[in-house]
């Protein structure tokens, strides 16, 4: 089994993308990702081995919401190239699912989609992205306008920025749909999460708890409540003014809970993290104050 990527197929693909659509034929045009992609799939093919590949799309998680589809990340700001289209997103459990599968499944050299069922539009994605706090500006942008510029530097190749190429630009901001029937089919899979819940974005909220001393024995209502939020998949930093004493670590959850968490005072005194602090300020006057 081979895990390939959605990135494999061209450039100048339209419609809706399946297995059939043509994979990019001049790969020297796209970035190294999409170029690693289609060499590792030109050396399964020419093994002579029985296989199975998989093209995930953007693999959706903790901390992993941000996707070259959308358009540039600056900061706090989002540079929205398109608003159509499908996002080809999957989430890391329905992805892990399908691998699973598909290793249970004697190889007959096909390549599947795997993508959720659920496939945001740009814009639809963007808006729930924003419940969580970022981006706080979005500005829109027309990749074709971008595109002019990308045509005019072509002759410098692979010597200018990914967005700059016409080719990376064409993939990764062109308005396509995705079909996953033939990988339903032959696996017998079925995506479970709905973009709007557990398979989207929601994943990537991020909670802080701050009390005065995190883990302590007394609090064990606080340590179910964290592990009941990360077991739906949100991300919980727990932060303590004060460091626990020893006698509160009475099992290995408390233990755990003690290692990961931040701890305001002991962390104030270090002159490492003060200077790191402030050459933050420097960088982000506005998150900084904030």
């Amino acid at each position: 089994m081979l895990a390939s990527s959605i990135a494999v197929y061209s450039a100048g693909a339209s419609g809706v993308v399946t297995e059939a659509t043509p994979l990019e034929d001049r790969p020297e045009r796209r970035d190294t990702y999409a170029r690693a992609k289609l060499a590792q799939e030109d050396l399964m093919r020419s093994s002579g081995l029985r296989h199975t590949i998989l093209r995930p799309g953007a693999i959706l998680g903790p901390d992993r919401v941000m996707t070259a589809h959308l358009g540039l990340n600056i900061g706090g700001t989002l540079i929205l190239m398109e608003r159509g289209g499908e996002l080809p997103i999957v989430s890391l459990r329905d992805c892990a699912r399908a691998f699973v599968l598909a290793a249970e499944t004697p190889g007959d050299g096909r390549a599947l989609n795997i993508l959720g069922a659920d496939r945001p539009t740009r814009a639809r994605y963007v808006a729930a992205l924003r419940a969580t706090g970022w981006p706080r500006h979005v500005l829109p942008f027309n990749w074709r306008l971008l595109a002019v510029l990308a045509w005019l530097l072509s002759p410098l190749g692979a010597r200018v920025p990914g967005l700059l190429r016409p080719a990376v630009l064409r993939a990764r901001m062109r308005p396509v749909r995705y079909d996953i029937a033939a990988a339903e089919l032959a696996l017998g899979w079925v995506p479970q999460d709905d973009f709007d819940t557990a398979g989207g974005v929601g994943m990537s909220l991020r909670i802080a708890y701050l009390t005065g001393e995190y883990p302590r024995a007394t609090d064990t209502f606080i340590q179910r409540e964290v592990a009941a939020l990360r077991a739906q998949g949100l991300t919980v930093e727990t932060c303590s003014i004060r460091r626990t004493g020893t006698e509160h670590h009475t099992g290995p959850e408390q233990r755990a809970e003690a290692a990961g968490t931040f701890h305001v005072l002991e962390t104030a005194r270090s002159p490492h993290h003060l200077i790191a602090a402030h050459l933050a300020a420097w960088r982000r006057p506005g998150a900084w104050l904030r």
